[in-house]
């Protein structure tokens, strides 16, 4: 696709072009800011930058839980096993407001970011890509639930309901910190193997397989650094 990384934002666009320097597979992604103020996000830092870790990659397992592997996690029934006998509560009826919606999950985002070392800001920006946090949500291509996961991928990530929402929470960021091993913690790597799948990435040289995907790409990443100035 002509002008793809043109027409990332800013932010995105340095990402993009830091990823082909090696790194070691599992480093961390860090948010580097220079002497003019800009932020850029690398799988390294260089002298004189001040930085911080914005995505840890170099710890695969759950903590406290069930180990699971980067690249081909053991299904576990207890990882995701519901909160209580009855199953993780769902919504009688959804709010009507997103930010209500978003607010139903929040204790759910916060256990798989903390289990699976993702920024609570970008799984709930993936989520809201995804369903607008809605926990019923169907794709027409049959993705299901908060994170609209495809079946296929929903039973590998130990998901035995999609519908339930911290089982679908769970199982998608379990998913996301696969792919942030894979790709070494680059997010657009991750987005992009997310939506359009890791073999359309591979098939692109690592790079935005489709324009629907850049599109994707962007929405989730304007999200992930508004909330994070929430």
């Amino acid at each position: 696709m002509k002008h793809a990384r043109s027409l990332l934002a800013p932010a995105v666009f340095a990402l993009v072009a830091t990823a082909t320097l090696s790194a070691p597979a599992l480093a961390h992604l860090y948010a580097c800011k220079d002497r003019d103020g800009r932020v850029w996000f690398r799988n390294y830092k260089q002298d004189g930058e001040k930085c911080r870790i914005a995505m840890r990659t170099d710890d695969p397992e759950p903590t406290d839980r069930g180990g699971a592997s980067s690249r081909a996690p053991a299904t576990s029934k207890r990882e995701f096993a519901p909160p209580g006998a009855a199953g993780a509560p769902r919504p009688v009826e959804e709010p009507g407001s997103l930010d209500k919606r978003m607010a139903l999950y929040a204790a759910y985002v916060e256990e798989a970011a903390e289990t699976y070392k993702i920024p609570v800001e970008f799984i709930r920006a993936v989520m809201r890509v995804e369903s607008a946090f809605r926990f019923q949500a169907v794709s027409s291509a049959g993705a299901q639930g908060l994170m609209q996961l495809m079946p296929r991928t929903a039973r590998a990530m130990g998901v035995n309901d999609p519908f339930d929402p911290r089982q679908n929470i769970m199982g998608g960021a379990r998913f996301l910190r696969g792919l942030a091993n894979r790709y070494g913690g680059d997010m657009v790597r991750v987005l992009s193997a997310y939506h359009a799948g890791s073999g359309n990435v591979a098939a692109k040289g690592g790079g935005i397989p489709f324009e629907t995907t850049e599109g994707y790409v962007r929405a989730v990443l304007d999200h992930y650094y508004r909330y994070k100035t929430l």
